[in-house]
C-alpha cells in the first residue's frame, strides 16, 4: 500500500467503468427540484443552504470533479482519498462540519452470478448529503422516489434522516443476500442428508463461503463502530431522528445474528460434506475388498492348476475341467452369501 501522505493526487483504484455524473435534489417540505451535471460548477447556483441538498455522484472515474466537489464542501483530502479507495475498510467517522460513512453495496453480476462490490461513501452535513457510488443502483432510485413522494414525511426532516434512509437501505441489501445464502444452505443440507455425493456441492459451498466472507467484511466494521453514533452528541444528529438510528441498530444486530447462524450452518455443512465423502469412499473400499476377498481363493486354485508340473496330479481326470469350474463357482458364491448374511454390504 502506497503512503497517501506522500501523494497529493486523487486516484480511483476500482474496476467499474462508469462516467461520472452528479445528480442534485434540493427539497424541503413544500418543494423539490432535480438537477443534473458533471461538475460542481454546473450545480453551484442550484444549492440552497436553507433546504436539504442531496448530491448523488455515480461513477468515480473523474477524480477532478470529485476533488472539486469535496473542496467546495471543505471535505479534507484524506477523506477524498478514502472515497476513491474501493479497498478501504467500511468505517464511520465524525467531524465538526460533517460525518462520513463508507459501506459496501452488493449485487449479482449478470454474466457470472458472482457478487460485485459497489463502494458507497456518504458524507452528511447540516444542509447537504453527498453519496458517492461506483455505479448507479436501484436502491438510490427508490430513495429518490420516496423523497419525491414525501413518504413518512421524508422532506420535513433534517439531513441525518436522509443518512438513515441510505444506511437502512444498504443494510436491507445485506439482509436480502443473507436470506438467499440461508436458502441455498438449506437446499444443500437437504441434498447432503440424502447421502448422495455430488461433485458440484463442494463448489457451491466454496462459492457461498466467498459470498459470506464478503458480507462479513462489510458488516463487522460498521457494527463495531455504529455504537459511537448512538452515543454521539454530534449536533448533526437530530434528537428527533434518534429512533431511526436505533431502528438501524436493531436491524444490524439481527443481521449479525443471521450471519453468525449462516457461519455455523456453513461450517456444519462443510463437515457433513467431508463426512459424506469419507463414508462414500469407505463404501467403495468395502466393495473392492469384498471383490478381492472372493477372488483370492479362486486365484489361489487357478495358480495351482496353472503350474506346469510333469507329474501333476488330476491331469487325467475326464471331468477335471468341469470340476475346477464348479469348485470355483461354489467358493465364490459361498463367500458372497456369507458376506451378505453378515450384512457387510
Amino acid at each position: 500500500m502506497s503512503n497517501n501522505l506522500l501523494n497529493d493526487t486523487l486516484v480511483y483504484n476500482g474496476n467499474i467503468s462508469e462516467k461520472t455524473k452528479i445528480s442534485l435534489i434540493t427539497y424541503d417540505k413544500e418543494t423539490l427540484k432535480r438537477f443534473e451535471g458533471h461538475r460542481i460548477e454546473d450545480l453551484r447556483d442550484k444549492i440552497d443552504s436553507n433546504k436539504i441538498n442531496w448530491f448523488f455522484v455515480r461513477g468515480l472515474e473523474d477524480t477532478a470533479a470529485i476533488k472539486e466537489l469535496c473542496e467546495y464542501f471543505k471535505i479534507n483530502f484524506l477523506l477524498a482519498q478514502d472515497v476513491l479507495n474501493t479497498k478501504h475498510t467500511p468505517k464511520i467517522e465524525e467531524y465538526k462540519e460533517y460525518n462520513i460513512i463508507i459501506m459496501k453495496l452488493f449485487e449479482k453480476a449478470s454474466d457470472s452470478g458472482k457478487l460485485v462490490t459497489n463502494q458507497i461513501s456518504i458524507i452528511q452535513g447540516r444542509y447537504f448529503v453527498i453519496t458517492f457510488a461506483e455505479k448507479d443502483n436501484e436502491i438510490f432510485k427508490g430513495i429518490a422516489h420516496a423523497i419525491g413522494k414525501n413518504i413518512l414525511g421524508a422532506r420535513e426532516k433534517t439531513s441525518d434522516y436522509l443518512l438513515c434512509i441510505q444506511i437502512n437501505s444498504i443494510i436491507g441489501n445485506y439482509s436480502a443476500l443473507t436470506y438467499k445464502l440461508d436458502r441455498l444452505l438449506d437446499d444443500i443440507e437437504d441434498r447432503l442428508m440424502d447421502l448422495k455425493i455430488e461433485d458440484k456441492i463442494g463448489q457451491e459451498l466454496h462459492a457461498i463461503r466467498r459470498q459470506y466472507m464478503l458480507l462479513r467484511k462489510a458488516v463487522a466494521p460498521i457494527k463495531e463502530q455504529y455504537g459511537k453514533v448512538l452515543q454521539s452528541e454530534n449536533s448533526l444528529y437530530n434528537a428527533a431522528n434518534r429512533m431511526y438510528f436505533n431502528d438501524i441498530n436493531d436491524h444490524m444486530r439481527l443481521l449479525s445474528q443471521d450471519l453468525d447462524i449462516c457461519r455455523e450452518t456453513l461450517s456444519s455443512l462443510l463437515d457433513l460434506y467431508l463426512s459424506n465423502n469419507e463414508i462414500y469412499m469407505n463404501s467403495i473400499m468395502k466393495k473392492l475388498t469384498i471383490v478381492s476377498t472372493i477372488f483370492i481363493p479362486l486365484t489361489f486354485l487357478a495358480g495351482i492348476w496353472g503350474m506346469n508340473f510333469a507329474n501333476m496330479p488330476e491331469l487325467s481326470w475326464q471331468f477335471g475341467y468341469l470340476f475346477a469350474w464348479g469348485l470355483l463357482i461354489i467358493i465364490g458364491v459361498s463367500i458372497y452369501v456369507y458376506f451378505k448374511f453378515k450384512k457387510w454390504f
